[in-house]
């Protein structure tokens, strides 16, 4: 594996930091964000996708942000906030059936559903071929979460020439199954889909209600998981999106050991966000999936739980740093 090395020269300072965080992220980083542009395009089979931009008034690049599951695109302000010194437009989608995006069932329930895990890449390349390319940015990046790193890596696998690089944070390339093993829990959910029970809560997941702060949370920073959990949910419940079904988790499997099949085919520089505490992606999975790519590198977070970016100052602002680094050091993709 060929490693792609860069190096930060600079100490970088971001945004906010947990010392006050709620008062601050509600004075700035919240009335920032609504200052970006909130649009819609058609994805598969004429489902409304919903996203977020920021235009800088510059052509020098943009970054791309795809969340993980569950997570709406107003979840990335505070990323979004800490990126713009970059000078990049900014743009985060509502992946179907989350976020402001048109909900995929017709019970009103904020069960997370998709009827193939393919149809979230095809709307990142109608998004990407509609909203992003045209724009004629010398540089574009993604920066995915989770699934969104999932979603990436299918895409990367496909299109090679959209974007310089991409950024993949804790990458759902193997999911933590718990005590049943992955193929016995893709067994399970694709003969549940297969008797009529694709949109029926998967074994242990349930409607969303909001969860104290714990050390099972996502982020070992209670006040940016108020941010998520908390803030967010009041502001837009709009948003919310609750337990996964049988079905996207029968997908979801099967579109993580594509990624792993298939990742030699990525041609694409690749920068790996590792969590070393992380309870939902198995880190192993992430390692057989770099390991077939020629353009990669990895940096682990001995400390960090799942939410990399969402994590306390001391993780999140070398996390950061490295992705800042990740893209400074990226040639133009286009002349």
């Amino acid at each position: 594996m060929k490693i792609v090395l860069f190096i930060v020269l600079i100490s970088l300072t971001f945004g906010i930091s947990e010392k006050n965080y709620q008062q601050k992220y509600t004075q700035i980083i919240y009335p920032y964000v609504q200052t970006f542009s909130s649009a819609n395009f058609k994805g598969v089979a004429n489902k409304q996708v919903h996203y977020l931009s920021k235009d800088v008034g510059a052509h020098k690049g943009a970054i791309v942000i795809v969340p993980g599951k569950s997570e709406p695109a107003l979840r990335y302000a505070e990323i979004a906030y800490d990126l713009k010194s970059q000078g990049y437009a900014i743009y985060i989608i509502d992946h179907r059936g989350m976020g402001q995006s048109a909900r995929l069932l017709s019970d009103g329930s904020d069960k997370v559903y998709v009827d193939r895990f393919t149809d979230y890449v095809s709307d990142l390349k109608t998004f990407m071929d509609t909203v992003v390319i045209p724009q004629k940015y010398k540089k574009v990046v993604f920066l995915g979460h989770s699934m969104g790193g999932a979603i990436i890596a299918l895409y990367l696998e496909k299109y090679k020439q959209d974007v310089a690089g991409a950024i993949l944070s804790a990458p759902m390339l193997q999911i933590n199954t718990g005590k049943y093993p992955e193929k016995f829990a893709y067994t399970v959910t694709s003969f549940l889909s297969l008797i009529g029970l694709e949109k029926t809560y998967a074994l242990g997941e349930t409607k969303w209600k909001e969860k104290p702060f714990s050390e099972r949370s996502l982020s070992s920073s209670s006040v940016r998981y108020w941010t998520s959990e908390v803030f967010i949910p009041q502001k837009h419940p709009e948003t919310i999106s609750g337990g996964a079904t049988n079905r996207w988790v029968k997908e979801s499997i099967a579109a993580t050991w594509r990624a792993k099949r298939n990742s030699f085919k990525i041609a694409t520089p690749i920068l790996l966000l590792q969590a070393g505490n992380d309870r939902l992606s198995v880190a192993a999975g992430q390692d057989a999936f770099l390991s077939k790519i020629k353009l990669s590198t990895k940096r682990v977070y001995a400390s960090s739980r799942h939410g990399i970016l969402m994590e306390t100052d001391i993780i999140r602002n070398q996390a950061l740093q490295d992705v800042i680094g990740f893209i400074r050091s990226l040639p133009v993709n286009r002349p």
